[in-house]
């Protein structure tokens, strides 16, 4: 039978879950041991720099995106997880468009690389794929934000069978900030991409060689699955907990 997950208005200890309703702000947990004013009265978690409110909006926007992707366990691990969405969300959708953009310029040039259409002229194949990318953006957007909410749903859905409390809206806003994970393995799929394909067009690799260029991104969708994963878990085993 599934577990009936703790209450919005429980206090959890952040490093097990133990629940610490009615105990001192002075003690440790029962469960663990830690001591409990950093779940509670001492709690460190605060917004990120993307929404402090500044007149450079870019900066903390970057500075934002360069701390989910390099420390993202201590990112979401230090960030509040219950606050408004629609800054959140602001967040994400540039990323979704960085994503979009890059995802559909890679479609292009992968078509073309694969189809082996090296007697068009190049510019007019880089201009081709440059239209297919400004053209096929939304739709990708539209796609990566649909499978984002199914996600954010599939997840707060098997937190809450667990007895965990994951409220939609809590994975939500954690997933807003996880599209910077999106958006970077867009990017290196596209400088692979990119790279392969000024090396066939300037013919330093063959066509006969475009087996090295499949196996390449075969490897790439491994390792980028496992790394979008990885990230993931890191965003939801450091909100499984949170008070705030």
């Amino acid at each position: 039978m599934p577990e009936m997950p703790p209450a919005e208005s429980d206090l959890l200890c952040e490093e097990c879950g133990y629940i610490l309703n009615g105990l001192p702000d002075t003690g440790n947990c029962p469960e663990c041991g830690k001591p409990i004013a950093p779940s509670t009265t001492n709690n460190p978690r605060k917004p990120p720099a993307w929404e402090h409110a500044s007149n450079s909006r870019f900066r903390n926007w970057l500075t934002t995106t360069v701390f989910v992707i390099f420390f993202p366990s201590s990112f979401f691990r230090g960030y509040i997880s219950r606050c408004r969405h629609d800054i959140s969300n602001s967040f994400a959708f540039f990323h979704y468009w960085i994503s979009a953009f890059f995802f559909s310029l890679v479609l292009s040039l992968h078509l073309q690389i694969v189809m082996g259409d090296y007697y068009l002229d190049r510019k007019l194949g880089w201009l081709l794929s440059l239209i297919s990318a400004i053209f096929g953006s939304p739709i990708v957007w539209i796609t990566i934000a649909f499978i984002t909410e199914l996600a954010c749903r599939l997840s707060a859905w098997e937190a809450a069978y667990r007895g965990l409390r994951l409220p939609l809206p809590v994975v939500r806003r954690a997933m807003h900030y996880h599209a910077a994970h999106i958006a970077v393995v867009a990017l290196l799929t596209a400088i692979t991409v990119v790279t392969f394909d000024i090396l066939f067009s300037w013919r330093i690799l063959h066509q006969s060689s475009i087996q090295i260029y499949l196996y390449v991104l075969c490897a790439e969708v491994i390792l980028f699955a496992g790394y979008l994963f990885f990230t993931y878990w890191a965003a939801m085993r450091n909100i499984m907990f949170a008070n705030r």
